[in-house]
């Protein structure tokens, strides 16, 4: 126990936090991520993190709130780059439907076809618009998790526009396809960014985490 304290007291007096909050995008945890975390553990035993996984939204406004510290979120137009913020990368998202989907048969989809069909939008608590992409179908459903998104699109209760990485995640069911939509065959790029509290001060561990999040999406 004095050991641990000792540790303890030394962390602090070295100007390392031993407290953290960081909050992840629920589409952005992944498997680099972990092992980023698996580092931080073994460099600063003596820090205690708590670990959040929701929407983009959400964490701006934990932020921006300071209960959280540093958070990792897609940029859209509610959640804007602070200056402290620090860019990493983009992320693609594409116009996906079920194999079974009508608009999965035709070999290009127009601005009309996807109005006659649900879309499937994910949307933030308490907001009226999406927060990617807009509205153009007259029937829509709006969702405030990727996932669910995901799923409800894999039972064929519309299209949606969803990051493209998952349909590639091996432990999802592979039921959706990429649809060829006019003017938009690559889909788009959203910028990737993480934020930080106004309130934080960037401790040791706070700059390790971010240098070590720009390594790995450069690579």
């Amino acid at each position: 126990q004095t050991d641990y304290l000792d540790q303890k007291l030394q962390a602090l007096g070295e100007g390392n936090e031993h407290h953290l909050t960081l909050a992840i995008e629920e589409t952005l945890w992944t498997d680099e991520v972990i092992s980023l975390l698996a580092g931080l553990q073994q460099r600063f035993p003596m820090t205690n993190l708590d670990l959040l996984i929701e929407p983009s939204a959400n964490i701006a406004r934990l932020i921006a709130e300071g209960q959280a510290q540093l958070g990792i979120v897609y940029q859209n137009d509610r959640v804007f780059a602070a200056p402290d913020s620090f860019f990493l990368g983009h992320a693609r998202f594409v116009t996906a439907a079920a194999r079974q989907h009508p608009l999965a048969q035709l070999p290009e989809v127009h601005l009309n076809d996807l109005r006659q069909h649900c879309q499937l939008i994910h949307c933030s608590f308490g907001q009226n618009e999406p927060d990617f992409g807009q509205t153009v179908a007259q029937q829509h459903w709006q969702i405030n998790s990727f996932y669910l998104l995901y799923e409800l699109a894999c039972n064929g209760l519309g299209w949606a526009h969803i990051p493209e990485k998952l349909l590639e995640e091996t432990w999802l069911e592979h039921s959706l396809v990429r649809l060829n939509v006019h003017n938009e065959p690559q889909g788009s790029l959203i910028p990737v960014v993480g934020l930080i509290a106004p309130s934080h001060r960037r401790g040791e561990v706070t700059q390790y985490l971010i240098a070590q999040l720009q390594v790995q999406w450069k690579e």
